[in-house]
């Protein structure tokens, strides 16, 4: 199994159709959403993701951070895009295999301006509840297509994104 952007756009769209009544609400369902798209990763070798259990409330939190942040784009686009890199990174999540691998790198900065013309395209057309999930799915998925997994495998190491 690989990433399935459905699943996060559903997520996604779940949030709006039922608006959580606080920030911190906000986060922790943006966070279910994210880590049941983020459970489905596969890493170069086919492994599964460890420990998504683990950073999803720290995903939850600073994500309830970006959205208490304000209603400036670019200031909750960029908590945003470090909330997501950290999930990955802080610390960085491992994926079975033989040998286990390790997230490396993820494109920080990349999402903040999907972010923000996804959100500007929604209010631009007055997406509905689908519409605008599809293009907001779309941006983080994008940024999670930047995350690299290396598998220290001897004499070379397999390094890759996450599929």
């Amino acid at each position: 199994m690989a990433r399935n952007l459905a699943t996060l756009k559903n997520g996604i769209k779940a949030i709006s159709e039922s608006p959580p009544t606080s920030f911190v609400e906000a986060g922790t369902r943006w966070a279910d959403a994210y880590a049941a798209y983020a459970s489905a990763a596969q890493s170069p070798m086919g492994g599964a993701p460890l420990g998504v259990a683990a950073a999803k409330p720290v995903l939850a939190s600073a994500l309830a951070a970006a959205f208490a942040g304000g209603v400036i784009p670019a200031t909750t686009a960029a908590a945003m895009d470090a909330a997501f890199t950290a999930f990955w990174l802080t610390p960085p999540m491992t994926f079975v295999g033989v040998p286990p691998g390790a997230v490396t790198a993820v494109g920080a900065g990349t999402l903040v301006a999907a972010l923000i013309a996804a959100a500007a395209a929604n209010l631009a057309s007055q997406a509905d509840a689908d519409g605008a999930a599809a293009s907001m799915a779309a941006a983080i998925h994008a940024h999670a297509s930047t995350v690299i997994v290396t598998h220290p495998v001897v004499p070379t190491p397999l390094i890759g994104p996450i599929l």
